[in-house]
């Protein structure tokens, strides 16, 4: 029962088992994933934690609460390097961002980001192989919430700075990236889907999502035959003897 479980908790990314009570997104299904017992239970706390009727659609009202800090791999969308404009480049290295005000929950944040551009394979422009950089980061247009079903966090901010080779280039661009594993178990496990988490997993996994939904689902419904078999089971076979049953060879007698 357990593998099913958890085969389907992997088959939808760890998103395949969350609780919600929206008025457009209501989980019907969560009772019968609840049954597999206490490794289904932290939905309904985590959910407490932090509400998904909280969270507005576009993630608007979402704010860095506090330093993150880590490896990061993302892109640089609609960049501009040197003369050149609406570039696009991969880029992986370190980064760290804080909040503006001691109080943290804000979007207007200091940050700083160091590593590697990386060219596409057919994208025209000045950077055509791997190239240091060094971006500081000044606001964030997006950021996905604390408390949500994955170890890494993403984020888009708005940068500036200029390549470090024998040639610096200034860049100004949107980063769109994550900080992977920035999160604790605590904040990623069987923690709800918002409405934008919920577009970007059926996009991202397809058929799996659903997939790992059913699993989870099944899973549920297994144990409580086990449930059932243990108190009342099993079902055929055992204590239903006709002992009156004259069909039944009978002992011989002296």
């Amino acid at each position: 029962i357990l593998g099913t479980f958890f085969s389907g908790v992997c088959l939808g990314d760890g998103k395949s088992v969350h609780w919600s009570w929206k008025d457009d997104y209501r989980t019907y299904w969560y009772p019968a994933q609840f049954m597999t017992g206490i490794v289904a239970v932290p939905d309904v706390l985590q959910a407490q934690r932090q509400n998904p009727k909280d969270i507005q659609p576009d993630r608007s009202n979402l704010m860095l609460e506090k330093r993150l800090a880590g490896k990061c791999e993302g892109a640089l969308l609609d960049a501009t390097i040197g003369d050149e404009e609406g570039l696009i480049l991969n880029l992986e290295g370190d980064v760290e961002i804080t909040p503006s005000n001691e109080a943290g929950f804000s979007r207007t944040v200091t940050g700083s980001f160091k590593g590697v551009l990386e060219p596409i394979p057919g994208e025209e422009g000045p950077i055509q192989e791997k190239t240091p950089v060094e971006l500081t980061i000044y606001s964030l247009s997006d950021i996905d919430p604390p408390i949500f079903p994955s170890p890494h966090r993403e984020f888009k901010a708005v940068v500036e700075g200029k390549t470090t080779g024998d040639v610096p280039l200034g860049i100004r661009a949107s980063l769109q990236g994550r900080i992977r594993n920035s999160r604790s178990f605590a904040d990623y496990y069987c923690a709800p889907l918002d409405d934008t988490g919920l577009v970007q997993a059926h996009g991202n996994l397809g058929k799996y999502f659903e997939l790992g939904m059913m699993y989870t689902m099944i899973a549920g419904l297994l144990n409580v035959l086990a449930i059932w078999d243990a108190f009342e089971g099993p079902a055929y076979g055992y204590g239903d003897e006709d002992e009156d049953d004259a069909s039944k060879p009978q002992p011989a007698t002296a």
